[in-house]
C-alpha cells in the first residue's frame, strides 16, 4: 500500500503568514497554479489512485479536484484530516506569535493550547486513528490524501519518521506530495515529490 500525502495550494493566509487552522480559507490564484503544476507532476509519476481522500476544508478539496480532475462526489471527505485547530491564534501572524501561542514552536512537546484550540496529543489521536483505519485497507491500494501542512507533519510523527520535537524543522511546501509505503507492517517515507514551490513551505 502507498499513501500520497499532498498539501493544499497557497491561500491568501499562507501568503500573509497567518494561522488559518480550521478556518475555511480558499485557494488563491497562485494556489490554483500550483495545483495545476502538481497535476502534471502526478501525471509524470504514472500512478493510478484507487481512492482519493481529502480534508473537508475547501482549500484541500479544491486542490485535489484540480490535481485529479475528479468530480466532488468521487472525493471522500475525512474530518480527521483537517488542519490543527489553533483557536484564538487563527488569523494572527505565526512569525509574530501572540503570547497565547506559548511553546507551540519553541517546544512542541510542552505546548499547552489556548482555550478552544487543539493539543498535539488530540491531533495525533485523530490522525493516528485515520492511519490505523487505512492500514486495514487493500494491500495494493494507492491512495491520494489531500490535507494540510500541520496534518502532514503530524502523520510523519505518527509513522515514526520524525519526533514531535522536530515537527517544525521540515518545510512542507504548498502542493508537495509525500509518498509513504506500508512495508512489512511498517510505514516508511519513500520520497517527496514536489514542484519548485516545495522549498517555500510555511507553517
Amino acid at each position: 500500500m502507498k499513501l500520497y500525502f499532498m498539501r493544499h495550494g497557497q491561500t491568501d493566509y499562507n501568503e500573509r503568514r497567518l494561522f488559518q487552522g480550521q478556518i475555511d480559507i480558499p485557494l488563491n490564484e497562485t494556489g490554483r497554479q500550483q495545483a495545476e503544476q502538481t497535476k502534471k507532476l502526478i501525471e509524470s509519476m504514472r500512478v493510478d489512485f484507487d481512492r482519493v481522500i481529502a480534508s473537508p476544508l475547501g482549500r484541500a478539496v479544491e486542490t485535489v479536484r484540480i490535481v485529479t480532475g475528479l468530480d466532488d462526489p468521487d472525493i471522500i471527505r475525512e474530518p480527521r484530516l483537517k488542519e490543527m485547530d489553533f483557536g484564538i491564534l487563527d488569523g494572527t501572524r505565526f512569525d509574530e506569535p501572540l503570547p497565547e501561542a506559548g511553546t507551540l514552536f519553541s517546544d512542541p512537546e510542552s505546548y499547552i493550547p489556548p482555550e478552544g484550540a487543539e493539543s498535539f496529543q488530540d491531533m495525533a489521536e485523530r490522525v493516528g486513528s485515520f492511519l490505523d483505519e487505512i492500514r486495514g485497507a487493500g494491500e495494493d491500494e494507492n491512495i491520494l490524501i489531500g490535507t494540510h501542512g500541520g496534518t502532514i507533519r503530524c502523520m510523519l510523527v505518527c509513522i515514526g519518521y520524525m519526533k514531535l520535537s522536530e515537527i517544525w524543522e521540515y518545510p512542507i511546501g504548498n502542493c508537495s506530495v509525500y509518498e509513504v509505503e506500508l512495508k512489512d507492517g511498517k510505514w516508511q517515507l519513500n520520497k517527496v515529490h514536489a514542484t519548485e514551490d516545495y522549498f517555500k513551505g510555511t507553517k
